[in-house]
């Protein structure tokens, strides 16, 4: 089941969400809303190519960290604050942002070098969140 909501956090902060299921047959579906979500927000197009792939790298993470998939949705969530655009995927499971196949390079070398804030969080009880942010564009 996909879900799309608006909804308005406490102190009145307006996020887009969506909900997908942790399969690979929905990374493009993540990658839309996070195109959708960057130019809604503001974001210019280096911004949005950012976000696209930082999308992919962390949704990718969480389907690797469940091999047999999940019984809940991934959660992405995408707002506006303090001149950035900040995104963040929550997961019922782990989050693998190890290497990519043969690859010298991890997930998180990659959310590292193309974002200059990237949170990990992990809690076994609610399971795991990534946070990414990418500044809007002056002026």
């Amino acid at each position: 089941m996909v879900s799309v909501s608006v909804p308005t956090q406490a102190g009145g902060r307006r996020s887009l969400c969506l909900a997908v299921p942790c399969d690979t047959g929905y990374l493009v579906l993540a990658r839309i809303f996070a195109t959708a979500a960057g130019r809604a927000l503001g974001l210019d197009e280096t911004g949005i190519e950012d976000l696209k792939i930082g999308v992919t790298e962390v949704c990718s993470g969480a389907i690797a960290g469940a091999p047999g998939g999940l019984p809940d949705p991934l959660r992405l969530e995408a707002w506006r604050s303090d001149g950035h655009v900040r995104l963040q995927l929550r997961s019922v499971g782990a989050i693998d942002l190890g290497r990519l196949g043969e690859e010298e390079v991890s997930r998180l070398d990659l959310l590292l070098a193309l974002f200059a804030d990237v949170r990990l969080e992990s809690e076994s009880s609610k399971g795991s969140v990534v946070g990414l942010s990418v500044s809007l564009p002056s002026g």
